[in-house]
């Protein structure tokens, strides 16, 4: 299950975060931090080909692709894996803090899985 993209908040989030099956099939709820963010006036107006071929030349040339912007912080990139969805929230909220856009709904998700789970 997926508590948001790169693509939640119209692109604005730097998260990915999702539930998995950890070692032994055990519930796990994994970070992943955005290591560049989407610059959409850069290619306003451009086709999904000419995107992809500006990518294909960039990946050829060794550079970074038009409309895409590097994070230049320690986390950005990196993946984080929690053993329940209140530590997810907490751990996604501390990095957050740093500067990282998370949207508040995947949170909320998180928050309400977790007292679900208590609950039980």
């Amino acid at each position: 299950m997926s508590y948001c993209r790169t693509s939640s908040d119209n692109g604005k989030s730097d998260f990915y975060i999702f539930g998995s099956r950890g070692e032994g099939g055990k519930p796990t709820w994994e970070i992943m931090v955005a290591a560049n963010r989407t610059d959409c006036e850069a290619t306003k107006g451009w086709t999904m080909e000419q995107i992809l071929e500006e990518m294909a030349l960039a990946l050829e040339e060794n550079r970074t692709p038009a409309g895409v912007i590097p994070i230049d912080h320690p986390l950005a990139g990196q993946g984080f894996i929690c053993y329940s969805p209140g530590e997810a929230a907490d751990k996604a909220e501390e990095i957050a803090a740093q500067g990282f856009h998370l949207p508040r709904k995947a949170v909320e998700r998180l928050r309400a899985e977790q007292a679900a789970m208590s609950n039980v």
